[in-house]
């Protein structure tokens, strides 16, 4: 599917069988439910644009990619500001059978927190504004640079 400057919003999970979702740099996608990913093949989820999700994400296919398919440089994956956006008051967590890579990731949760239950690889930043990210035991990937708030809600735990 291609969607350019469009605003799509969705209230229950949605299931991934192998679609390619891409769009244009205005393109917002809100999920007020879980992303599940049982693809058998490789899974490109939104090439550019930003994705709100209030709640999990469980990746059971074979690849599953949020943000840019293709190669970017930190400056113009920065100008264009596409991101999965974890927003909300519920607890997310980022599971399933499968790595998950995020371009770029954004929490912004008014209360509860994100858990990683599988490893997470961040291609470009990671931008903490509020809200607590709880990595475990699990391997958290940054290939990019790390944005904290200027206060001290937003908090990394490990271990």
């Amino acid at each position: 599917m291609l969607f350019s400057y469009l605003s799509l919003s969705a209230q229950v999970d949605w299931y991934n069988r192998g679609i390619i979702i891409s769009g244009g740099q205005d393109l917002e996608i809100y999920l007020s439910g879980n992303y599940i990913d049982e693809s058998q093949r490789d899974a490109v989820f939104l090439s550019l644009g930003d994705l709100f999700i209030t709640g999990d994400i469980e990746n059971n296919g074979i690849t599953t990619i949020f943000g840019s398919n293709i190669s970017l440089t930190e400056a113009q994956a920065d100008s264009l500001n596409f991101a999965v956006n974890f927003t909300g008051t519920a607890n997310q967590s980022i599971k399933g059978q499968r790595n998950t890579t995020i371009d770029a990731a954004v929490l912004n949760k008014t209360a509860g927190r994100l858990t990683l239950e599988q490893d997470l690889i961040i291609n470009t930043t990671l931008t903490l504004t509020n809200g607590i990210l709880d990595v475990g035991d699990r391997v958290l990937t940054l290939e990019g640079k790390f944005i904290g708030a200027s206060t001290s809600e937003p908090k990394l735990l490990f271990g």
